[in-house]
């Protein structure tokens, strides 16, 4: 059921596009921090979900992370710069009113050379039912982003169950989808383009 999966296309202008794309994929002075898993799982948890799910990718590939806001916090001036009018065009095209935005980043994944329909660890964000997940594609690429039937809805030990897919959402520009922060989700690898997005963490 997709209840809760909203995607619009031309989230931003085209112009406000065009800045974003240029700024990410031109700028020497962002720093990147890698990280040897995009869904930052404990070595235990990757383990547990590889012993049970052959079409998650094998480790190696990793992701470059760029921190806008954390923990409520803007981190640096490119928030200010390139998407002041974040929260108000969010709220006036998905029609909900935000609370606060809580982790915002930008992500950036190589690519890989050869398609593959293997994808990264399932995992979901947060437990809490006002949280929700925005993902923003900066750039075309492939590399779908994978959204998964199955949600988390308590702490503990995880449940490491093969996920059963419920859609794809593929990379273009421009486009923005929203689910909810508990639901299982996962990106995967482009073959030919880099794969820019940006992703947050927000309260409604």
């Amino acid at each position: 059921m997709m209840d809760d999966i909203l995607i619009v296309d031309d989230f931003f202008d085209k112009e406000q596009q065009d800045i974003i794309e240029n700024w990410v994929s031109t700028d020497e002075s962002m720093i990147w921090v890698h990280r040897h898993d995009p869904a930052w799982n404990e070595p235990f948890i990757l383990k547990g979900f590889r012993d049970n799910d052959n079409d998650i990718m094998p480790p190696g590939c990793g992701a470059f992370v760029h921190r806008l806001i954390d923990q409520d916090v803007i981190t640096n001036d490119y928030y200010q710069k390139y998407l002041s009018n974040f929260q108000s065009t969010l709220e006036s095209k998905f029609q909900i009113n935000v609370k606060l935005i809580h982790r915002m980043r930008v992500n950036f994944l190589l690519p890989i050379g050869v398609k593959t329909e293997k994808y990264d660890t399932p995992h979901y964000d947060s437990l809490e039912s006002n949280c929700k997940i925005l993902i923003y594609y900066i750039n075309d690429s492939d590399g779908d982003t994978l959204i998964f039937n199955e949600k988390c809805y308590s702490p503990g030990t995880p449940d490491y169950t093969k996920k059963t897919l419920l859609t794809r959402v593929s990379p273009k520009k421009g486009r923005a989808v929203i689910l909810d922060a508990f639901r299982f989700h996962s990106a995967s690898w482009p073959s030919q383009n880099n794969r820019f997005l940006i992703n947050v963490n927000f309260y409604i």
